[in-house]
């Protein structure tokens, strides 16, 4: 139970991980790892993160060498590596899967990662969509889905999201113990105003540091955000990802992200992710 627990967080920490660098690629190339001459440990780490931004340059035999990791180990982090993989198909055909419990059936051009393309009991599934129609792959906006950022058409983007077991905690039921436990208690009462209406939390002061963005909807929900910024020399303010784990009336968790610079965005994304994953969910005893 204990291995699994930490497998199903390591590979959301490699979703999140995957999304920072896919959003920030100046942050860490290959180039830039040989530039740098990291020391074994740090080869390890950056071997771990380059395998969850691209499984293709993850050799994982080379990895389980260095570490010295027994066979079930390898057999794991090959797992890992082949869960990473985008396979992202245009093909309407319902799957069928579960998470913690939780029945879905999504047609697969919706689906990018999952445990077990033959459905069944996941740990997660990772969903894309096109905005800002949030329309899944197909003939029509495949250029939409381009690898490289500069193929795609103006004004359209991709953004990510992935259906958690209800397990987890949701940034609402963690918020107030980030508070309570942070440094700048006194920004408990007297949060910064933010953009969009939202209040502003910050665990330092640093241009870099973590950002909590908090918002009330007319519906009493809590709406938070967290953002993430560059540290590295020379990156611009809008370089950065945010992030949200969301719990569903399904008791599953929606955890989405996206670029910074589309935080203005941020509402409308949870307005169409959130009705699209309950669309997606069988009730009790459905066929």
């Amino acid at each position: 139970m204990i291995k699994r627990i930490v497998a199903t967080s390591f590979k959301r920490a490699c979703r999140i991980v995957s999304a920072v660098i896919k959003l920030c690629s100046h942050l860490l190339t290959p180039p830039m790892v040989k530039r740098l001459g990291l020391r074994p440990a740090s080869r390890i780490a950056t071997v771990v993160i380059l395998a969850c931004f691209d499984s293709s340059a993850f050799n994982s035999s080379a990895v389980a060498t260095e570490t010295g990791q027994t066979d079930s180990s390898h057999q794991e982090a090959a797992k890992l590596q082949e869960f990473m993989k985008n396979r992202p198909d245009q093909s309407t055909a319902p799957v069928d899967f579960s998470v913690g419990g939780v029945r879905y059936r999504v047609p697969r051009n919706y689906l990018l990662r999952m445990d077990n393309w033959s459905g069944g009991p996941q740990d997660g599934v990772t969903l894309r969509v096109a905005t800002p129609s949030f329309k899944p792959f197909s003939k029509e906006n495949e250029a939409c889905f381009a690898k490289a950022y500069a193929t795609k058409p103006a004004g359209c983007s991709i953004v990510d999201f992935d259906i958690e077991l209800p397990t987890m905690k949701a940034d609402a039921d963690l918020f107030e113990n980030a508070i309570r436990v942070s440094p700048y208690k006194s920004d408990k009462l007297n949060p910064k105003p933010g953009p969009f209406g939202y209040e502003l939390y910050e665990h330092n002061t640093s241009p870099n540091g973590v950002k909590i963005y908090r918002k009330f909807l007319p519906d009493g929900r809590a709406l938070i955000f967290n953002c993430y910024q560059s540290s590295l020399p020379g990156s611009q303010a809008a370089h950065g990802v945010c992030a949200t784990l969301e719990r569903l009336p399904s008791s599953a968790i929606l955890h989405f992200y996206f670029p910074l610079s589309q935080f203005g965005d941020a509402q409308l994304m949870d307005g169409r992710l959130r009705p699209l994953v309950n669309s997606f969910t069988l009730r009790k005893g459905e066929k």
